[in-house]
Order: structure tokens, then C-alpha cells, then sequence
């Protein structure tokens, strides 16, 4: 079986003379050119080490064969960017030079991957007596068990996915996305449908947060192993409040994906109760100056507390009141939907989903993945809202002609994103407010197409002229006040 990506010096220049490894003179880490898109040093040169490769040679052969040179060079050019004064840079420039920074140990992860490759495929652990090349990775670099059997799981993963392999190589997909994808290649009943979804799982790793990634794969993952994945009707809804040795109480429960968002989004409404409470102590306390340091519970704590009081609160409500009714937003693609309804009606359909259908998303506001079966269970009987949703994922329809989002046009604003939309924020969507795209006061109508979730901090930002735009893909882009991108 062919690897991934050969060890052999000759065929991808691991040798002095190489610029794909080469040394800080032949490959500088952030050229001042730009050519890489990363930034120089400060005063206009290279960021790197001296102008050929180092003399010492302790790191590879005896004689100082080309097997010392590059790990030599490698560790010249760690110590000259760990050097770099990050200070003098530009905002830009800083968040730059840190993306090379990043791409660089992405690239050496990949690296260090096909050799555990190659130890693996060519058995060249067996001569020092080791079991297997995950035993020889444990005992050379002193790690745990767990971590070994990982970069072998990785490695054998890529031997099959050189799409992902090629990009990781590259350094263009992170060594957390490549784990997670590997995870789900160690998984025998999906292994073979794993290769016609790749291609759009990286694309996702790419471009979107790991977070948003993760879930796309679970959600990918669940519908793909149609044996290992429990039926929702086969789960028993059971429940325990036990008492500990120590005389506290512990909780468990399991309930069915249907039950459980409804009793989710209820549970927040009590967190978000308590939280404020413990915000107007704060303040009381410490005005305006408040932090979530001042805060004087962590947040197990008011989640604690928010358990106990629907329980004080469902004891308080008089026998034969009326039933609350919450209002739950499913976000799921029509014909998905149309599809679970018919299925359950007891007309299933033949034809097979494809990759871009397991990836759809189906889930709440704030990006909780649902079963798209449980997600067509509860909306049977329940009230329904309807928003029209575009090809790229975007809310099409639904909006008012005020200045302010509210209501639907609030909720469908909302929809847009389970998160605020700023570069790197992962506050929930229900914690975010309603904000313009382009501004009212410059000619921005209220309507989802010109909405986007913003936490309270990120939309103050705006003011300083910073801007947020979500691009034909439906992928979020922020921009300083230079116009260049976050």
C-alpha cells in the first residue's frame, strides 16, 4: 500500500538544499516579501536564523550527514521565532505572523505523522523489540499510552485520506480536525463511507471553527452508522436522585433527543435567570466596574441552582394548572423535514442521502444538534414557524420595517449563525443581540439579509468601524478599521 507521503530524503528534500524543509536561509519564517502572506521582522528582514544552516551537527549523524542538518535547522529557526517580539507588530502583522506560527507546527504535526506511518507499514519498530510503532512513539518521546495510540490511529487515517493528508502536509487544516477526522475513520461501520465524505468534511475543517466542525462530523457520523447508532423510540427515559455516602445528592438522568432539547432550552431560561441575578449583585456591589470575576457564584453553582428552582417552581404551580407552552426553533432543510414526516407516517424513502444531506444542519438556535427524526416528532402538534432559508444556509424571509429586529424578525436573525458572528466569538446566539450589517442610519433595512447575532462587547465594536460581512458561502468574515480581515 502506498504512504501518504514518503520518508525518503530524495523524494521530498529532506537534504540541506531543499526549500520545502530548507533552513532559515532558504526558507525564512514570515518572509518580509510577503509572497507567503506573512509578515517580515521588524525592521524589513527575514524572521529566521543565520544565513546557512548551523554547524552543529549533535541533533543528527555521527559524521554530520545530511540526517542532522534539517532537525538542526529546525531548531535554529524555533529559537530565532521564539525571539520575534510580538510588540512591534501591527495588529495585522501580528495575527500573521501567528498564523505562520501556526501553519508551520501544523506542518511539522503531518510530518512527524508519515514517519509514524512508515514505521508502521514497513515494521521498523520490531528491531528494537517494540510491539507496535505506537509502543516505539510511547517510549522514545515519554508519552501516555493514549497519546501514542493516537498518532498512529492519525497516521493510518491519512494513509487513506490523502486529501486530508496533502492538506495537513500543507498546514492548511489543524492537528484537532485531523484527530477528530481520524476518530471516525477508527470506526469500522463508517470507514467506507468516510472516503466519499471527506472531500466535504475538509472543506468544513478548512473554512468554518473547530466547533462548528465537530458537530457537522457527530451529526455526519450518527446518520452514517446506522448500526451502532440506538434508535430514539429503543431509549428508556428513566431518572435517579440518589444519595451519596457523604449525604449529598446526585441527579441522573437520560431522555430521548426530543425531550431533552425541550427540557434544555427551559433549563437555560433558568440559567440565564440566575446569571442576571448574579450580575445585578455584582453591580450593586461594584457599579459598572463589575467582572465575571465579581460574580459570587461560578457557574456549576447557578446551574445548581437553576435545577433546583424548576423544581420549587413546579412544586409552587397549583394541580390542574395550564400546560406552558415553549416555542422551540428547529432549523432543518424543507425536504429533510418533508422526508421524516413521510417516513413516519409509514412511507419511507428508498433513495440514500447524500453527503451534503447528512451534513444540513438540523438543530436549535443555538446550534444543539438534533435527530432529524426527533426534530420531525416535535414539530407534530407543536407550533411551527416557518423562515425561508437559502441555498447558502441564509434566512431569506421573515422581517419587520423598524429599526429594531424584533420578534420573528429578531428570531431569524438569530438563525443565521448559532454564535456571534466576530471573528473567534464563541458567545451563543441567544446570548447575542440583533445587530445591522450595514447600519440604519445608513440606509440598512431591518431584514434578516442585513442581521447578524452579535455579543454585547462585539457590537459596541462597530462604533470603532469595525465591520462583519457573511460572504456567498454563508461563512462570516470581520475586517479592522484598515479593511483588513481578522
Amino acid at each position: 500500500m502506498m504512504s501518504y507521503m514518503s520518508s525518503h530524503p530524495e523524494d521530498h528534500g529532506t537534504g540541506p538544499d531543499d526549500t520545502h524543509v530548507g533552513g532559515p536561509a532558504d526558507r525564512p519564517v514570515g518572509g518580509s516579501d510577503g509572497s507567503d502572506g506573512s509578515p517580515g521582522s521588524p525592521d524589513g528582514g527575514a524572521v529566521g536564523g543565520p544565513a546557512s544552516g548551523p554547524d552543529d551537527t549533535s541533533a543528527g549523524s555521527p559524521d554530520g550527514g545530511p540526517v542532522g542538518d534539517p532537525v538542526a535547522w529546525l531548531e535554529a529557526a524555533i529559537v530565532a521565532v521564539g525571539e520575534v517580539d510580538l510588540g512591534v507588530f501591527s495588529a495585522h502583522d501580528c495575527a500573521e505572523f501567528l498564523k505562520s506560527v501556526e501553519r508551520a507546527g501544523r506542518r511539522l504535526a503531518a510530518v512527524q505523522s508519515a514517519q509514524v506511518d512508515t514505521l508502521d507499514r514497513d515494521g521498523l519498530y520490531a528491531a528494537d523489540g517494540h510491539w507496535s510503532a505506537a509502543v516505539m512513539i510511547r517510549h522514545i518521546g515519554s508519552l501516555s499510552g493514549a497519546e501514542g495510540r493516537a498518532r498512529l490511529r492519525v497516521a493510518c487515517a491519512l494513509r487513506v485520506l490523502p486529501e486530508w493528508a496533502d492538506a495537513f502536509a500543507a498546514g492548511t487544516v489543524g492537528v484537532d480536525q485531523v484527530r477528530r477526522i481520524a476518530r471516525v475513520w477508527a470506526n469500522p461501520r463508517v470507514r467506507d463511507l468516510l472516503s466519499a465524505a471527506a472531500a466535504d468534511l475538509l472543506v468544513i475543517a478548512q473554512h468554518d471553527t473547530y466547533r462548528w466542525f465537530d458537530a457537522a462530523v457527530t451529526q455526519w457520523e450518527r446518520q452514517a452508522d446506522t448500526e451502532g447508532t440506538v434508535d430514539a423510540d429503543s431509549v428508556a427515559e428513566k431518572a435517579a436522585l440518589r444519595r451519596e455516602l457523604n449525604g449529598t445528592w446526585r441527579l441522573e438522568a437520560t431522555f430521548r433527543s426530543a425531550t431533552g432539547v425541550v427540557l434544555d432550552e427551559i433549563f437555560k431560561k433558568f440559567c440565564d435567570a440566575e446569571l442576571a441575578a448574579d450580575w445585578d449583585a455584582a453591580r450593586a456591589e461594584h457599579g459598572d466596574a463589575a467582572t465575571w470575576a465579581d460574580l459570587p457564584r461560578s457557574e456549576p453553582q447557578r446551574r445548581a441552582d437553576a435545577l433546583a428552582a424548576m423544581f420549587f417552581d413546579a412544586a409552587a404551580t397549583p394541580p390542574g394548572s395550564k400546560e406552558a407552552r415553549m416555542l422551540i426553533n428547529l432549523v432543518m432543510p424543507y425536504d429533510r423535514y418533508r422526508r421524516e414526516l413521510e417516513e413516519l407516517a409509514g412511507t419511507p424513502c428508498d433513495a440514500e442521502l447524500s453527503v451534503t444531506e447528512r451534513l444540513a444542519r438540523c438543530g436549535t438556535l443555538d446550534g444543539t444538534w438534533i435527530d432529524p427524526r426527533d426534530a420531525a416528532r416535535l414539530s407534530i402538534g407543536a407550533e411551527l414557524r416557518r423562515v425561508v432559508i437559502g441555498a447558502a444556509g441564509a434566512v431569506i424571509e421573515a422581517g419587520n420595517s423598524g429599526r429594531f429586529f424584533r420578534g420573528t424578525a429578531r428570531d431569524a436573525v438569530m438563525l443565521r449563525n448559532p454564535e456571534c458572528v466576530w471573528a473567534g466569538c464563541w458567545t451563543g446566539a441567544r446570548h447575542c443581540q440583533a445587530d445591522h450589517i450595514i447600519p440604519w442610519s445608513m440606509g440598512g433595512p431591518t431584514s434578516p439579509t442585513n442581521g447578524s447575532p452579535q455579543c454585547g462587547r462585539h457590537n459596541r465594536l462597530k462604533n470603532h468601524h469595525f465591520t462583519v460581512w457573511c460572504d456567498p458561502d454563508h461563512r462570516w468574515h470581520t475586517y479592522r478599521p484598515d479593511g483588513t480581515e481578522i
